[in-house]
Parts: structure tokens; sequence; C-alpha cells
């Protein structure tokens, strides 16, 4: 800790340290110098030996040093104190938003979200930054937990419409069109920065929820500019055709067969590590609603069937139009198309490559490099 850091409390503890140590030395001083008058040195002298006379001074000294060192130890004791009562403690909280009628209005014909529920997860800490999460597919805010929990920012992860467990089987909850989900996230983020509206906000989405991100300007012009968002980080954000490993499979899956139909996402693969990748995913969505997957990711491929990178760098800029620093972090996966899209982006963004795989994005020390103010 930089001198810069330390609080008032321990300025003050240090400084009467030095001055009780100080007291001490010229104590022990006067005590060899002068300990007694001359009629007293002459019956001590008398009476006691001189190996007595010495267990004697090096006692008071000790007991002076050892009443010191225990008042120092008190105060700092104290101020500590005093400084954790001083500050709020985090608190943890999970959240509701009913979705009103005005975000009904803006979903496409069909798509239910009137009165339904949008589950968040919050950190909540004494910082003035806040970070809000966007999950892939099939995920929920707790798979930020772990970078939340460590985090010193204040912190709020979303999960997507229909992609709590205990809705799983809830009737209320049908698939929505990939439109209804943005309105939908848009209309949280729009509460949220309501609740905090002097905080600087940094929004950050994994994978698809990335991808939603990059498509809200289609969606609704100008709403993230509202929002002002100060940095955007998005993690593994799709590019193409050739970036859909995961939602051109699932886009195939018939939701009605139940979870055995999820081993079609590993049983044709090859590669060892993506097969590894695959088998922890399944794992992550199997308590998921089938069906909202399916219709996610189908949605999800047609928005981005395209075999070019023209599409995901007009949608890069169109981003950084709305909202102040962008930065893409790339996994292992886009090794190829990393150094290509960083020399197009010009100053639309930052990419980034790291040598993992996608999940892996998800280290809470990769997220604290990227997400730092």
């Amino acid at each position: 800790m930089s001198g810069s850091d330390t609080t008032p409390a321990e300025r003050i503890s240090r400084r009467d340290a030095v001055s009780n140590w100080i007291t001490c030395a010229l104590a022990v001083i006067a005590i060899i110098a002068q300990p007694f008058t001359p009629e007293m040195r002459a019956g001590i002298a008398w009476t006691l030996p001189y190996a007595l006379r010495v267990s004697i001074v090096v006692a008071v000294v000790l007991l002076i040093c050892l009443l010191a060192y225990y008042r120092v130890k008190r105060r700092r004791r104290s101020a500590q104190d005093a400084s954790v009562e001083a500050e709020p403690a985090l608190e943890i909280r999970r959240i509701q938003y009913n979705i009103d009628d005005k975000t009904q209005k803006n979903v496409p014909e069909g798509d239910q979200v009137l009165g339904r529920h949008l589950h968040l997860l919050e950190y909540d800490r004494p910082s003035k930054e806040l970070m809000v999460f966007l999950p892939g597919l099939g995920l929920d805010a707790e798979d930020f937990e772990d970078y939340m929990r460590q985090s010193r920012f204040h912190c709020i992860g979303l999960t997507m419409f229909g992609f709590n467990p205990e809705e799983r089987t809830d009737p209320n909850y049908q698939p929505i069109s990939l439109e209804a989900h943005m309105q939908v996230v848009l209309y949280a983020l729009g509460r949220i920065r309501n609740t905090y509206p002097h905080k600087e906000l940094t929004v950050c989405g994994f994978s698809i929820g990335a991808d939603q991100f990059l498509l809200a300007p289609e969606v609704k012009s100008g709403a993230l500019r509202q929002l002002e968002i100060r940095h955007t980080v998005l993690l593994d954000p799709n590019v193409n055709t050739s970036t859909m490993l995961l939602s051109g499979r699932l886009a195939h899956i018939d939701g009605g067969k139940g979870v055995l139909e999820l081993n079609m996402l590993t049983e044709t693969e090859t590669n060892e590590e993506n097969f590894h990748f695959l088998s922890g995913y399944k794992s992550r969505i199997c308590l998921k609603n089938l069906d909202h997957l399916q219709r996610f990711a189908e949605d999800i491929v047609g928005a981005w069937d395209c075999e070019t990178s023209e599409t995901f760098l007009k949608r890069l800029h169109d981003l950084h139009r709305e909202v102040g620093k962008v930065t893409v972090v790339m996994s292992s996966s886009y090794r190829g198309l990393c150094d290509n899209l960083a020399k197009h982006a010009g100053t639309d963004a930052d990419i980034v490559y790291e040598q993992l795989n996608h999940f892996k994005l998800l280290r809470p020390e990769l997220m604290e490099r990227y997400l730092n103010p």
C-alpha cells in the first residue's frame, strides 16, 4: 500500500508509535546516566551487589517498553475497528424485474413477456464503478460469480429471459425471438441505469451476450447511447458462420426429446480440445429449457449468416458510435481471425487475442485485466 492510501487513523497511530519509542529511549538513557540521587546510590551500593542493580535497570526498561508496545497496539486496533465500521459491507442480492407493458409493446407480435420475471444477481459494493454482465447461450448470472465475488467493483449479472432453471417447465415462459430478447435486455439495462444514475457503467458480454451488444444498435438505435456506457467488453463474440460452433449445433436440436438431445454436441466431435469444451458446456445447460436454447440459437445463426467479417466490422463500428471504449477479447478459436480483424477495426475497438479456450475467458484474473478502468 502506498503512502497515499493510508487512512488518517493509520497516520495518527504511526505518529503515536514514534513518539512512544522516543520516550522509551530517553527513559533508558536517564536511568543509565542518573538513576538515583548520590545518597540512594551509596545505600544501594552498600546493600545490593552490582548484578542485582543491573537486573533492576533492565526490568524497568523492559516494563516501560512493554507498556508502550501494548498502548500502540491497542490504539492501532481501535483505529482498524473504526475503519471497518465506517466502510459499508458487501451486500449480495437476487433481484427480479417484472417486465413492463412498454417492453411488451416493443417486442414482435406473438412474443409474450409482459409480467414475466427477469432474474439478476447483484454484488453491491461502495464503488463508483458498476459492471453489468450478459451471459452466453443457455448460461446465467452465476457464470460470472467467480469474478463478482472477488471484484472490488459493484457488479450485476443478468440471466436471460427463460433461462432461469426454476422456470424451465413454466408454460408462461415460452421461447421468444432474438429481437424480443434484445428488447428485454435493453429494458433491464435501462432500469439498472436509472437505479444507479451516477455510477460509471461498464458492460461485459460473453459469447451470445457479447453478440447482443453488437446487435443492439440495429434493434433500437440510440438506446445504448442513452445509457452512457463508459466501456464495453466483448468476450468471444461471433464474427461469421465459422465461429458458430455451439449455436450452429444447438439450432438443430429437438427440445422435446430432453437432455439426451444434447449428446449431439459431442458425438461427432474428433478434436480433443473441442470435445472437452463441449462436454463442459453440456453440463452447464442440461437444466435449462431446451426449446429456449434451440430458438435463441436458430435466431443468432440467422443474424450471423455471412462468410466474411464485414458484417461484424460494421456492427462493431455502429456499437462504437453509441458507447465509449470497446474492447474485444478473442479466444484460441479465433486464431486465424484476430490479426485481420484488429487491422480493419481501426479505432472502433481494441481487439486482443488470448491463448485460452472459450470458457476460460471467464477466469476472474483475465476479466479483471480487461475490466479494470
